[in-house]
């Protein structure tokens, strides 16, 4: 099992706490997206300057407020979710 990190609050990376910016830990990760989310997420993270990481991770946090891991999974392989695999 991946172990789980808190829910986003008081002590996240990059807080800055008693006048002190805390040190960001940081992953790189490469993932394939459909062409319209990515070119979606280009345009968006462009005009809105904002990092494309940034929103990715933003949107990550907000799927992973749900702590019911199979609920997710269910609702992901509902809404169309399934494994991919490159060719």
């Amino acid at each position: 099992m991946i172990p789980r990190k808190a829910a986003p609050g008081p002590g996240d990376p990059g807080e800055v706490q008693n006048g002190t910016r805390r040190t960001v830990r940081i992953a790189t990760v490469s993932h394939t997206l459909d062409s319209d989310v990515a070119e979606r997420l280009r345009y968006f993270a462009f005009r809105e300057r904002i990092s494309e990481s940034a929103v990715i991770e933003f949107a990550l946090r907000a799927l992973f407020t749900d702590p019911d891991d199979a609920a997710l999974g269910r609702r992901l392989r509902d809404a169309g979710a399934a494994l991919r695999r490159r060719t």
